[in-house]
C-alpha cells in the first residue's frame, strides 16, 4: 500500500481483472467491478460495513450506495466530457477503467448514449444556447 497524496488514504494494488476503485492524488477513482464490492470498498475506507452505508444512503438519498457510486462515476465522467482537449480514453484512464471499451460500455449502460455521443450532443446545445454556429468542415 501507498499513502495518497494529500489526504491521508492508501491505494490498494488488485489481483482481479477487474478494476476497482482506488484513491489517488485527486480523489478517488472508479473502476468495472460488481456493485456490492464498490460499496464494500468505500464501507471500509469509511470504517462502516457495506450494509450501514447502503442504510445510510438509502435513508438520505432513497437510492442504493451501488447506485449512488454509479451516478457518482457518471457526473464525473460527464463533466470530464466537456473538456475537449481530453479524449475519451484519456478520460477513461482518469476515471480507473481498463481501457476506453470498459469505460463506454459502462457510460452506455448508465446514460444510454456513448461518451462520444453525450460529448457531441452537449457541444451541439452549447451550441445553441449561446447561438453559435456549430463548424462543419466542408471537403470540396
Amino acid at each position: 500500500m501507498t499513502t495518497a497524496a494529500g489526504i491521508g488514504m492508501a491505494t490498494e494494488s488488485w489481483d482481479s481483472p477487474a478494476v476497482k476503485p482506488s484513491v489517488n492524488g485527486s480523489g478517488i477513482t472508479y473502476g468495472r467491478m460488481p456493485d456490492a464490492q464498490r460499496s464494500h470498498f468505500y464501507a471500509d475506507k469509511l470504517c462502516v460495513t457495506s450494509d450501514y452505508l447502503s442504510k445510510v444512503v438509502r435513508e438520505y438519498d432513497g437510492q442504493s450506495a451501488a447506485k449512488w457510486i454509479i451516478n457518482a462515476v457518471i457526473t464525473e465522467a460527464k463533466i470530464l466530457l466537456r473538456e475537449p482537449d481530453k479524449t475519451i480514453n484519456q478520460i477513461a484512464i482518469e476515471l480507473n477503467f481498463p481501457d476506453q471499451s470498459t469505460f463506454g460500455k459502462f457510460f452506455k449502460r448508465n446514460t444510454g448514449l456513448s461518451p462520444l455521443s453525450t460529448r457531441k450532443v452537449k457541444r451541439q446545445r452549447m451550441a445553441l444556447e449561446f447561438k453559435q454556429p456549430v463548424l462543419v468542415q466542408i471537403n470540396r
